[in-house]
């Protein structure tokens, strides 16, 4: 437990008094590792140096002042630099939020056992710069520390820095030809020319769209993307309530944490969505500095939906690529690969030759839906139901042809914007 130093508490209560409008809050020990502890000092520097009035810290590997005492002693800078490396910094912060003031002290405390730990005081007159303080900090000490670890997801509900990376490789993606492995190098040798970009003089960024039906493979090459923990990743969920706000702020937190991907998922949502401009996704998108070592991934399942500003221009989608509805070989490779041992090879490459029109989500839902019969029937799983959830999947799937026309899909050609002839010349 951590002896009280009511000393100092007194004093800096006296410093910001009730009667001047200050109100003044004691945390003992409880925010040794929050956002206003470890890693306020560096979020300061470089995201809101406009805010510090006045710095009497110290610092781990810096000594501004030494201004730490325990009890109301002051420490010698050998104890004081042993404990910043597990509390970032000790002294006082007075701050200037649009005009509000916020001061902020963190002090060690001996405890009953001997050793020290951490508490704060914090005096402030608005409540709510604080809150701003602390949300901005979190976030961004949170992206610093987990972008190895998680994705950070912008919705009209908030935004989820939690979300964990998957875990893909690019052998899990089925694509016919060369297209997997075009879309990779694309992907791959952006990060890897940063520097080359810069000598060439041309700015650091690109955009690529994956255009196509539901269920071939848009959001799962976005995954595989993700997966790769070296970079940062930003995933814009557009919905019918998504506005201009939501979507600046994931464009800017991408360019703020580049090197790094941000996916924007569903694309041709802004021609319905009264919340979000073309105006503002072109401007964002035409940024020549800020978008340095940013790749703007973005799905779309309509792509005639898109304003052709969007696609028929460079520099805004540089490659398109059109994940159509897979041939048969692709078909057979994911049965095969979904299957197991539980099916015979005749069987599969029947059930391949006869699912011609479905998309990489319903063959694998042929797979998923025998081995659902077989545990309904108490039986082990056989060509039989195979054949049987194949023959339920064709009807389930002709309803979805009807309703999205996506029969028509199947022989369509990659005509999509400026890239049409080269992508068509490929496949």
């Amino acid at each position: 437990m951590l002896k009280e130093p009511n000393n100092i508490v007194e004093i800096f209560r006296r410093r910001f008094s009730q009667e001047a409008g200050w109100e003044v809050f004691v945390d003992w020990g409880s925010s040794a590792r929050g956002p206003l502890t470890n890693d306020l000092p560096q979020f300061l520097k470089e995201k809101q140096p406009g805010w510090i009035v006045k710095r009497l810290i110290v610092t781990w590997g810096r000594i501004d002042a030494q201004h730490a005492d325990a009890g109301g002693v002051l420490l010698p800078h050998s104890k004081i630099s042993s404990h910043l490396k597990t509390y970032g910094w000790i002294g006082e912060m007075s701050l200037s939020l649009g005009g509000a003031p916020l001061v902020i002290r963190n002090f060690l405390v001996p405890s009953d056992t001997g050793g020290l730990g951490l508490s704060t005081l914090i005096a402030y007159k608005d409540e709510k710069p604080l809150l701003k303080l602390f949300t901005q900090a979190a976030r961004w000490s949170e992206a610093r520390h987990n972008k190895n670890r998680t994705l950070a997801i912008f919705t009209p509900s908030g935004v989820n820095l939690d979300e964990p990376r998957p875990d893909l490789c690019w052998d899990d993606l089925i694509l016919p030809g060369s297209q997997a492995e075009d879309i990779r190098a694309n992907a791959e040798g952006f990060f890897k020319s940063g520097q080359r970009y810069k000598d060439l003089g041309i700015p650091h960024k690109r955009g690529f769209l994956l255009a196509g039906p539901p269920g071939n493979g848009k959001t799962l090459t976005a995954k595989i993307i993700a997966s790769d923990r070296k970079l940062h990743f930003c995933w814009l969920k557009l919905t019918d309530r998504t506005n201009d706000e939501i979507v600046s702020d994931a464009f800017n937190y991408s360019y703020r944490h580049a090197p790094g991907v941000l996916l924007i998922e569903d694309l041709d949502r802004i021609a319905h969505n009264g919340g979000v401009t073309m105006s503002n996704i072109l401007n964002q998108l035409d940024g020549l500095t800020s978008g340095e070592g940013v790749l703007v991934l973005a799905t779309t399942n309509a792509p005639e939906k898109l304003d052709p500003a969007l696609i028929h221009r460079p520099n805004r989608f540089d490659r398109i690529w059109r994940l159509a509805l897979p041939g048969e070989p692709q078909r057979l490779t994911l049965l095969r690969r979904k299957a197991g041992s539980y099916f015979s090879e005749e069987a599969l490459t029947r059930a391949a030759a006869q699912s011609g029109g479905f998309s990489m989500a319903y063959t694998q839902e042929i797979i998923t839906n025998s081995l659902v019969l077989a545990a309904n029937a108490g039986q082990a799983p056989a060509d039989a139901h195979l054949a049987a959830s194949l023959a339920q999947i064709k009807g389930q799937y002709k309803n979805t042809w009807a309703r999205e026309g996506l029969g028509k899909e199947a022989d369509a050609g990659p005509m999509l914007g400026f890239a049409a002839a080269a992508e068509a010349a490929r496949h």
